[in-house]
């Protein structure tokens, strides 16, 4: 579950589908029934993830307080790992949404333009 604050739409909740490896829409509700009904998620500011996304900012700079995040089991198991392991400070910023915007780009591309 990630779970958006105050983006252009309010709240916006995510859920990954695990079928497709992708995050659909889910009907936005209160954090505790999202904590009691997915294993895992985690919860930022919309303008965070953005920055996050394009390279403006690190997971570093919000993990540790403008996030916030659960899971059951190991902590290598939660999505705030995941997303260490994409944006980390082991990558760079700037290329690492570079790339995302080429594969991006390339998923939502018809079949004959690619």
């Amino acid at each position: 579950m990630l779970r958006r604050k105050d983006g252009p739409g309010g709240l916006l909740q995510f859920a990954w589908d695990v079928t497709t490896a992708d995050f659909v829409q889910a009907e936005a509700t209160g954090r505790e029934e999202a904590m009691a009904a997915y294993p895992f998620g985690a919860e930022m500011f919309f303008q965070d993830y953005l920055a996050l996304i394009t390279g403006r900012l690190q997971v570093w700079d919000v993990a540790g307080g403008a996030m916030e995040c659960w899971h059951i089991g190991r902590p290598l198991d939660s999505l705030v790992y995941a997303f260490f392991g994409i944006y980390g400070e082991h990558q760079r910023p700037d290329l690492a949404a570079l790339s995302y915007a080429t594969m991006a780009a390339g998923i939502t591309a018809p079949a004959g333009t690619r």
